[in-house]
């Protein structure tokens, strides 16, 4: 019986989470650290062997600075982590039977309704990532066949503290929407709770594998978003002029700028429910003090 499942971006707010759902569900998470994808592949492999599961939530997020080094960073931390894991694979003497990626579910066009089985993608740094981490990731299938491989497309996390929901927290209290153009740009997201414990549900499935989408399965706009926040504080706020918000946050807007219409198909067909399965149960939930 396995009792060890290995985390690494575990100072990412899925991750945390994620490391809860593990001990809550009687398992033991290991952490990986960053120094730790550093190490000599035999040396991280002592740290994932004889562990069930490999859950690779590790990356700098796409909520942050505005430069172009930034995105370096980005691209980088992502492709470090799966490289790294896959190099010690080989080293490990009780090989890990799954091995999870957590990618992003911007991948996809602006056009299209996207299921799991879509591989219509955009042409944004958001999509260039998640392209980039999914053949990362399918190359550790090829190396490892009889590894259960699982590439988690997730929705902007929403938790407290950070990401998305912590930025439109932060304008709504200083009285601003929010908004970028009309507002009506479709984005995929998901109530951190609800992220873990279907990660956690995933892995420990025999049957899952292949690409799913986590996000909410109602979806839903940047206006509703919005909306959602004006109605739980009781009041409308201000609107600014994109070029003001571009002086302030260039890459947000841009990211906000981008439609995309993403549904979990393969999540709800296993029959995992979602606590927060709407944006104003999201926003609902964490604007409780």
């Amino acid at each position: 019986m396995y009792e060890k499942i290995a985390v690494s971006g575990t100072l990412t707010s899925v991750g945390q989470k994620f490391m809860q759902e593990v001990s809550d569900n009687g398992l033991k998470p290991i952490a990986i650290l960053v120094p730790d994808l550093s190490l000599p592949a035999p040396m991280l492999a002592e740290k994932i062997d004889g562990c069930y599961a490999v859950c690779n939530m590790s990356g700098a997020t796409f909520i942050a600075k505005d430069d172009e080094s930034y995105e370096h960073d980005i691209y980088c931390s992502r492709l470090m982590a799966i490289r790294a894991f896959a190099a010690a694979w080989q080293y490990c003497k009780v090989k890990p039977q799954v091995f999870l990626t957590v990618s992003n579910a911007m991948i996809y066009d602006e056009y299209e309704v996207h299921d799991d089985y879509s591989t219509v993608y955009g042409d944004n740094f958001p999509a260039e990532v998640g392209l980039m981490e999914t053949q990362e990731t399918l190359k550790l299938k090829q190396q490892m066949p009889e590894t259960r491989v699982i590439i988690a497309r997730c929705g902007y996390i929403m938790n407290r503290e950070s990401g998305l929901f912590a930025l439109l927290r932060k304008t709504s209290r200083c009285g601003l929407s929010g908004l970028v153009d009309d507002g009506y740009q479709c984005l995929p997201l998901v109530h951190v709770d609800d992220a873990a414990h279907i990660l956690f549900n995933i892995i420990v499935n025999v049957n899952c594998e292949g690409i799913f989408n986590v996000t909410i399965p109602n979806i839903a706009s940047l206006r509703e978003l919005v909306d959602a926040f004006a109605d739980y504080v009781g009041h409308r706020q201000l609107s600014l002029p994109k070029i003001v918000l571009r002086v302030i946050a260039s890459r947000v807007v841009t990211l906000l700028e981008q439609n995309c219409k993403v549904i979990p198909q393969r999540v709800q067909a296993l029959g995992l429910s979602f606590q927060y399965p709407t944006v104003a149960d999201v926003v609902a939930n964490l604007l409780k003090k």
